[in-house]
C-alpha cells in the first residue's frame, strides 16, 4: 500500500509503500516491511506500535509479548537498524480505562540508528511456545 500521500509536504517523503505478509504455513508469521524514498536523508525514522499487553525489551532484535496458553508473541527487529525505545501513555479518560481494563498503554518505538534518503526495513511478528523459566 502507497503511504506517501499520509505525510505532509514538508516530510519530504518521495515514495512510502508498505507490504503486510501473512504466512500461514509451518510457522505462522506476519512480515511487515516499509521501502522508502526521501527527499533528504533522515535518521528520524520511526517504526511505532502500540501495545496494552506487557512485553520484555531485554534481548536487542527482539520485543517479546507473554501469549495466552502458553505461549508468546515476538517481534523480531534488525537490531543494527533500529534502536527500541518505550513510552508508557497514561489513559486519563475513565471510560477508555474502564474499556481496556488498564490505566496505560505503552507504544513502542523501533528508531533507525543511522541516516538515510532511502532504505527497506522490516519486523516480524510471530507466536512461540514459552520457553521454561
Amino acid at each position: 500500500m502507497d503511504l506517501a500521500g499520509a505525510y505532509p509536504e514538508e516530510a519530504g517523503v518521495e515514495k512510502w509503500e508498505r507490504t503486510i505478509r501473512l504466512r500461514r504455513k509451518d510457522k505462522a508469521e506476519i512480515t511487515v516491511t516499509d521501502e522508502y524514498t526521501l527527499e533528504e536523508p533522515s535518521r528520524s525514522i520511526h517504526l511505532n506500535f502500540m501495545t496494552a499487553q506487557g512485553f520484555d525489551l531485554k534481548t536487542p532484535g527482539r520485543i517479546v509479548f507473554e501469549g495466552g496458553e502458553g505461549t508468546d508473541v515476538i517481534l523480531a527487529y534488525d537490531e543494527q537498524m533500529f534502536e527500541a525505545e518505550v513510552q508508557t501513555i497514561e489513559l486519563t479518560d475513565p471510560k477508555i480505562q474502564k474499556d481496556w481494563e488498564r490505566e496505560c498503554l505503552y507504544r513502542l518505538q523501533l528508531r533507525t540508528v543511522s541516516a538515510s534518503r532511502s532504505n527497506k526495513l522490516s519486523v516480524r511478528i510471530s507466536k512461540t511456545p514459552r520457553l521454561p523459566l
